[in-house]
């Protein structure tokens, strides 16, 4: 039984809108000093401020350097050298490990909490604009729909959410 190949150009076109929608976002900062700032981060950089968002929702403290690592499917190594250009940017700060001395997390600043909190104020604007023609029901079966694709890329996250 020959297995049929796939298709459907659906993720190909969510991909397009997804990099359509980050770079009309960026493209609007609120001023000149930010948009220089968010125009020159490379695209590991704004995965970077994007995964410790996300992963210190659930732990303010900061995550790890392995965390980070993991996350960005990079080595510790490579994660230190894209660590260290965020801080000296004054994106991120590294903190000790309440837990472990030895330890060091990773967390925004205040300025990479601003950014962020722009980058999010943003996106919200983008979407409720295009959303402007698509029903509630059409919109909660998107979040659905996105929602189980990430529970389903990145469990760890669903794991830390419980505890």
């Amino acid at each position: 039984m020959a297995t049929q190949s796939f298709k459907d150009d659906t993720f190909v076109k969510f991909f397009d809108v997804a990099d359509r929608m980050r770079q009309v976002v960026l493209q609007t900062s609120t001023n000149k000093k930010t948009q220089a700032l968010i125009e020159s981060l490379t695209y590991r950089q704004h995965k970077a401020i994007v995964a410790v968002t996300l992963l210190t929702e659930n732990n303010p403290v900061g995550i790890t350097l392995k965390k980070l690592a993991e996350r960005l499917n990079m080595t510790v190594p490579a994660t230190s050298v894209l660590v260290e250009s965020m801080v000296q940017n004054k994106i991120f700060i590294r903190v000790t490990s309440q837990t472990d001395r030895r330890a060091v997390c990773i967390k925004l600043s205040d300025l990479g909490m601003s950014l962020m909190e722009t980058f999010r104020q943003k996106m919200t604007d983008f979407i409720n604009n295009i959303y402007l023609d698509i029903s509630d029901d059409e919109k909660a079966v998107f979040r659905k729909v996105i929602t189980q694709l990430h529970e389903r890329l990145f469990p760890e996250d669903e794991i830390q959410k419980e505890n």
